[in-house]
Parts: C-alpha cells; structure tokens; sequence
C-alpha cells in the first residue's frame, strides 16, 4: 500500500467513508455497482491500493489476464482500492471498494482503520445488498442500521434485527461504530429469484439513499434508465410463464401481510423460474 500524503487533501475537509466490496454480501451486484456509479459521477482520484498478497486466496478469486486492442495482455489482481471523492460544494467522501478478502480480517480491517483515521474520517457509510423474498414489482426495500437510530426513521428506512453471519462490511461497520464515529450501514434487498445477475433498481436505490444521506446530490439517471429497462425485461419473461407470474403474485400477496424479507432458501423460487430468466435475458435481442 503507497503511502498518501493526506496534507495534500486537508483544505477539502473531513470525509465521509463510503465503503462497498463485491462477493458475499453484494447480491445482484448491487452495493459495487452503486459505488461505482457514484465514483464515475464525481471527481474521483485513487489515493491507494491495498496489496492484495496478505488477504486473498488466488485460487479462489484469480488474477484476470485482458487483451487491449493492440494484442498486450494486462494482469489484474483482485484489491481493495481507495479514491477520494469530490462532490462539488460538498464534504469529500473517501470511497473504498473492492474485492472481500478472504484471510486476515482483523489485519485488513485494521489498515482500512488506520487509513481513516489518517484521512480525518469521522462519518461512515457502508453498504451491501441480501437475497430477499421479494418482488421485482415492488419499490427495493431498505434496511439499516446506525449507531444513531433517529436516522432510520429520518431517511425512510427499516430497521435491521438480523443476527448471523457476517462479511466484511458488517465488519467495518462495526469497527467504524467502536471507533465512536456515526456509522450507517445501508442494505438493499434483492428479489431472490433475480440475485444471480445485475440488479439495477437495488443499485439506485442504495446510490440515490445513500447520496441523500451524506447530503451530495447525485445525477442517478442513468441508473434510472438502465434499472426500468430491466424491469421491462423481466416484465416480459413473467408474461411467457404462468409458474413465474403465479409465485410473484405470492409474494406480492405475502409483502402485503407484512412477512419477512428473507426467503427460507434460494429454492424458495425454484430453479426452473430462475433458469427462465436467465435464459431469456441472454437472448441477442436483449
């Protein structure tokens, strides 16, 4: 990891954290590509890199070789990267993204601590996306949770009580919460028979949250455009299906009693309707 010179970025102000990985905890995608959203919105610079040696099983995720349009090869590494982050008018925000680590979390966590500490971090919002037993129909459910709950209430949010595993933004969450920093973690629930592929609408919902939160405003209409694109495409699939129209009218009629966000497993959808999906959205025309 290079070192930063963060005199460089003190006239800018303290920044806000936001963190999001890819891998457990990220369904449809959903936190990485709201973070990556906003990283091309604003004035971005990558501050660092986290070497990847110490916290990474290369077996399990692999360095990618790609091919430029001259023929040179290029080898990426999975890594943790950290931008600084420059809504205009706005506090700085000090986006860390990435891949989770598999190995030596209290050593990863720590360095990610001490780099915003460095930075003058004293706000911090984490995000992550979870498999739900939900429509794609209805708004993206939300939950959270924060070291200080008035702001659940606040921002329209529900309040988590999940208790269980863990990956490695509950992690920090956590560790940012005992630093005594205000710490939001932000969840979007993905429908559970759409969490193998991109889930756009749960991407603008966390980007557009959590922009809100931190106060910046956000030109989310890309997003806006890609996410009802997709809900048209899906749209069309459960017209084919009777199986799949039927389920989703169930959980329709089941979100409307107020049952529980989380499915009792993937099967829950069952393997046919999903392969539907999928299948559908791989065909050229879409």
């Amino acid at each position: 990891m290079s070192q930063v010179n963060w005199n460089l970025y003190r006239q800018l102000g303290r920044p806000t954290a936001l963190v999001a990985y890819r891998g457990w905890g990220d369904a449809g995608e959903a936190s990485s590509r709201a973070i990556q959203h906003i990283l091309s919105i604003y004035p971005s610079v990558l501050l660092t890199e986290i070497d990847p040696e110490d916290y990474f099983d290369f077996q399990v995720v692999r360095p990618e070789i790609s091919l430029d349009k001259g023929g040179s090869t290029t080898l990426s590494w999975p890594s943790t990267e950290v931008y600084l982050t420059t809504p205009a008018d706005k506090r700085p925000l000090l986006v860390i993204t990435g891949d989770e680590p598999h190995t030596r979390w209290k050593s990863y966590v720590g360095r990610i601590m001490d780099l915003c500490r460095a930075a003058g971090v004293e706000k911090a919002v984490t995000m992550g996306a979870f498999m739900g037993q939900i429509s794609h129909t209805f708004p993206v459910p939300m939950v959270g949770r924060a070291t200080d709950p008035s702001i659940l209430g606040r921002y329209g949010l529900f309040g988590s009580s999940y208790q269980g595993p863990t990956g490695i933004v509950g992690v920090l969450h956590q560790a940012f919460a005992q630093e005594g920093w205000d710490a939001l973690t932000l969840w979007a629930a993905v429908p559970h028979y759409l969490s193998t592929q991109d889930y756009p609408p749960a991407s603008l919902a966390l980007a557009s949250k959590a922009a809100h939160i931190m106060g910046v405003d956000l030109d989310s209409s890309p997003l806006e455009v890609e996410a009802s694109e997709f809900r048209d495409k899906i749209d069309a699939v459960v017209a084919e299906s009777e199986d799949l129209a039927g389920y989703i009218k169930h959980l329709e009629e089941e979100a409307a009693k107020g049952t529980s966000l989380h499915p009792q497993s993937l099967e829950d959808a069952g393997d046919q309707m999903i392969s539907e999906i999928e299948a559908f959205l791989r065909r050229p025309e879409n």
